[in-house]
């Protein structure tokens, strides 16, 4: 009989590789004069304890734990890195093959998910929303996005909303006036977005319109249009087009697409006064609760809403925060230019 000696390759005595079992080509055989057959026994091993290759890291800090046969447990140090870092994993055949493959690991400077979702939690007083935001020494959570405007959205869309609050704010300078755009709510249409006031007004006043007080194709509308058209590039593509409700001086209600645009009087007051807005398409803006958050410096401005059985007026907040109307063809008030962000 011929003994014939396993040969593993590389079998240096590493670890523990046994012969779990062996599987015969055929489960019999038999043979006539001078016939011969090539026969094959294939050796399953058991490689559960065997090490036929080794992990290492280029960083020592990095904690490498063996979990069972190919598993393996990687964990970053529990210390906050001063900047985010990239290095690597090794792995190396121990067999003499010269296999290997590398994989590479970053080690992300600042907060891990959860140490961050409890900061913004607790932090919820106002801040400015821009990508050099630091809460913590040498973390910059917003320092890959471009604005503030990004910061927005990438959080709605990311549904990382914990990342923002209701009077976060940011700045912009459109055709030469920087605004600070406060977060007002969130979802007051129900299109998954940020409302955004702004702390002051357009420069200058226009008339509502030219005809009646149609929001659609009046002065004011088309002066907001251009608005939009103005805006810096860190800021156009993350405001929304929205369906707002409109209703006409003879009560009826249709809805009207636009990227900037006023208040209404329910959504600047709560209530009617002049138009014939209902309380169940409309809805208060949160941010306008009382006179002094509605007024502007001392300035009038308009509303995109219609008075009530007449065509020519229009209703606006006055200098105080109050409510009023005006003829809208032949006065000229302020633009107030709010938009939603998503």
């Amino acid at each position: 009989m011929t003994v014939i000696q396993p040969i593993f390759y590389g079998g240096s005595g590493l670890g523990d590789m046994r012969l779990k079992s062996l599987k015969p080509q055929y489960n019999s055989i038999t043979l006539f004069k001078n016939h011969y057959i090539d026969f094959t026994v294939t050796p399953e091993l058991d490689l559960s304890k065997a090490q036929l290759y080794e992990v290492s890291c280029d960083d020592p800090r990095v904690i490498i734990e063996h979990r069972g046969s190919n598993n393996w447990y990687i964990q970053m140090p529990n210390e906050k890195i001063p900047e985010t870092v990239t290095t690597h994993l090794h792995f190396r055949a121990t067999d003499g093959s010269g296999i290997s493959v590398d994989v590479p690991l970053t080690l992300q400077a600042g907060l891990d998910y959860n140490e961050a979702r409890e900061w913004f939690n607790s932090h919820t007083s106002p801040k400015q929303l821009t990508p050099s935001f630091e809460p913590v020494s040498n973390w910059q959570p917003f320092k890959e996005y471009s604005s503030g405007a990004e910061i927005i959205a990438r959080a709605i869309r990311d549904n990382k909303r914990y990342m923002i609050n209701v009077g976060d704010y940011f700045e912009e300078t459109v055709n030469g006036t920087t605004y600070r755009w406060t977060i007002a709510e969130f979802n007051h249409y129900r299109q998954n977005e940020a409302l955004m006031i702004p702390d002051r007004l357009m420069p200058s006043s226009v008339l509502f319109s030219r005809s009646d007080n149609t929001y659609t194709g009046s002065t004011l509308e088309s002066v907001f249009n251009s608005f939009y058209d103005a805006m810096p590039y860190s800021l156009k593509p993350y405001v929304q087009n929205m369906y707002l409700p409109w209703t006409d001086f003879r009560g009826e209600q249709r809805t009207v697409t636009e990227h900037v645009f006023p208040p209404s009087e329910i959504e600047a007051f709560g209530t009617t006064r002049y138009s014939k807005e209902s309380s169940s398409s409309y809805r208060q803006w949160a941010c306008f609760t009382d006179n002094s958050r509605r007024a502007r410096a001392g300035r009038s401005y308009w509303l995109r809403s219609t008075y009530n059985n007449e065509s020519s007026f229009v209703p606006i907040v006055d200098g105080n925060g109050l409510p009023d109307w005006f003829n809208g063809t032949k006065n000229a008030y302020g633009m107030l230019p709010c938009f939603c962000i998503g």
